[in-house]
């Protein structure tokens, strides 16, 4: 299966969404809990979203090479949204997890 067919696949796009809702809820947890309501939850949070938004930009500079393909059908377009969305998280949740064992 190639990366155009899973993207116009209609079972990924429900694949991508129960990921994006995990991701989420696992990033409002995080943000609401004892650990990252303190200031030194904060400064990790901060520091998580800042390497989020530089992973961010740098899917959106990819996602503009490919800007044809992907508007020409909406199951690609809302794919590539949530795709970018879920990377974002998982840079931010990922570096959580690494910043927590560093700080």
């Amino acid at each position: 299966m190639t990366f155009y067919e899973l993207m116009n696949s209609q079972v990924f796009i429900w694949i991508l969404y129960v990921l994006m809702i995990i991701n989420t809820i696992l990033f409002i947890v995080y943000v609401v809990s004892k650990e990252g309501r303190d200031e030194h939850g904060r400064a990790i949070i901060g520091t998580s979203c800042f390497y989020g938004s530089i992973a961010l930009f740098v899917f959106m500079n990819i996602a503009s090479y490919y800007m044809y393909h992907i508007v020409e059908n909406v199951v690609i377009f809302a794919n590539t949204l949530r795709l970018m969305y879920n990377g974002f998280l998982l840079v931010v949740l990922i570096s959580i997890a690494i910043l927590r064992k560093i700080k």
